[in-house]
C-alpha cells in the first residue's frame, strides 16, 4: 500500500525535517499557472498506523526526496476562472 493514501483519502506521512536540511527553489506549472515550490530531503518515519497517540517505532526511517508546494496552488475546488 501506498504510505501517502489510505482507503479514505489522503493520509498525513510522519515526517522528519531535520535541523540543516536544505531546500532549493524550483519553479513549477499547476494548471495555467506558475508557481514555485520548494523541494528537499527528509526523513519518512514508519507508519504508525490511524491511531493519534502511538509508541515511537525503533524502526529507521527513510530519506525520501520530497517538493513542497505552495498551498493556495493545490486547486482542490475544481477549475478556476
Amino acid at each position: 500500500m501506498n504510505p501517502w493514501i489510505c482507503r479514505r483519502g489522503l493520509r498525513s506521512p510522519v515526517v522528519e525535517v531535520p535541523a540543516d536540511a536544505r531546500f532549493t527553489l524550483v519553479e513549477m506549472r499547476m494548471g495555467r499557472n506558475r508557481v514555485v515550490g520548494l523541494e528537499g530531503n527528509v526523513k519518512l518515519l514508519p507508519d504508525g498506523g490511524s491511531a493519534l497517540y502511538r509508541e515511537v517505532s525503533k524502526a529507521p526511517a527513510q530519506a525520501v526526496k520530497v517538493r513542497l508546494v505552495p498551498y493556495y496552488a493545490w486547486d482542490n475546488r475544481g477549475q478556476g476562472g
